[in-house]
């Protein structure tokens, strides 16, 4: 696993947090520069999300076709999971994507702004 090395003890949910981590962590790195690379060249979010549907369905109608419903239960199976897995990973994507936009959207300019805003207020007591 890895994570093993950073907790002393058996700690189940502390474990599932870090292989999360490390399991998303490059997933949102590629989120933040496809959002990067959406903001210089100035693409609307909607396109890029049609295409990336676009692909996502031509994948799961090609999984479609090799659906089974013959055979063994496990080839029905792999089959089926196989189709669902592409499905999902459409919804993984977008979901990612609007990480990244929440992520990449915060500014410094912003913080100190606010920060500055909370400061100035007066404290009636």
């Amino acid at each position: 696993m890895g994570v093993t090395c950073f907790v002393t003890s058996f700690q189940p949910f502390l474990i599932t947090g870090l292989v999360l981590l490390k399991t998303l962590a490059p997933f949102l790195c590629v989120g933040c520069c496809f959002r990067a690379v959406q903001h210089v060249t100035k693409a609307p979010t909607g396109y890029l999300h049609i295409i990336v549907l676009i692909y996502s369905n031509i994948m799961g109608i090609q999984l479609l076709y090799y659906v089974k419903n013959t055979g063994s239960w496990l080839e029905i199976g792999t089959s089926i999971s196989q189709f669902v897995i592409v499905q999902v990973i459409t919804l993984f994507i977008v979901l990612i994507h609007q990480i990244a936009k929440v992520l990449t959207d915060v500014s410094i300019y912003s913080i100190v702004r606010s920060i500055s805003k909370l400061k100035g207020r007066k404290k009636y007591v």
